[in-house]
């Protein structure tokens, strides 16, 4: 359980959220809500020991507000092992941090249930818009910090995430990215996710 961690980058709740009149989640490395007040997501994480299939659908608001549902379905590599259904949700804020408003922040905090498995935490990421001919690329970044309970064990670990989301025609997104742990000695987890943003602007 100890390589169980969050594909969605995660915002520290002590961070002051400001208003903002917002649409866009490029922190993220997807597609602006504006493209599309919802988001439906399908992807895979490989991490050592297994594989992780994973299931979003989230929402946007002109507020900038954002939130969300999430399923993860883990097929472990051991022989005879069960496999293992976890489902969560996520909440968070867009805001501007730069004059220019190029450079948009997220906190986010989020939650993960599972048979004998708890998982809450939150952090912050990062992410720039970068209109293209053909395409735009969405390159973000973030650390997110949680506390996880498996089976009468427990830990806190931290987490550095980044990539790049490619989006193709406005609403599809492409999005590689790594999962850096810092602590617990684990190892780098690479996943890509795919989405469609639709049902018009917030």
């Amino acid at each position: 359980m100890k390589k169980i961690a969050s594909s969605t980058l995660v915002g520290l709740a002590a961070v002051v959220l400001t208003a903002a009149n917002l649409s866009a989640q490029v922190c993220n490395g997807t597609a602006p809500f504006s493209a599309g007040k919802m988001r439906v997501g399908a992807g895979v994480r490989m991490p050592d020991g297994g594989t992780f299939l994973d299931g979003e659908f989230a929402v946007g608001t002109k507020s900038g507000l954002f939130g969300g549902a999430n399923i993860s379905l883990f097929d472990p590599e051991v022989a005879g092992a069960d496999g293992s259904t976890f489902f969560g949700g996520f909440l968070g804020k867009t805001m501007m941090i730069d004059a220019k408003k190029t450079v948009e922040m997220c906190p986010q905090g989020f939650l993960m249930l599972g048979d004998d498995f708890n998982q809450f935490g939150g952090g912050v990421s990062f992410g720039k818009h970068f209109v293209q001919t053909s395409f735009d690329i969405v390159p973000f970044a973030g650390a997110s910090i949680y506390r996880w309970d498996a089976g009468g064990f427990d830990d806190i670990d931290l987490d550095i995430t980044g990539g790049a989301g490619f989006v193709l025609s406005k609403k599809w997104t492409v999005k590689p990215f790594l999962v850096l742990p810092l602590t617990n000695d684990r190892d780098t987890m690479f996943g890509v996710m795919g989405y469609l943003n639709f049902g018009g602007t917030p």
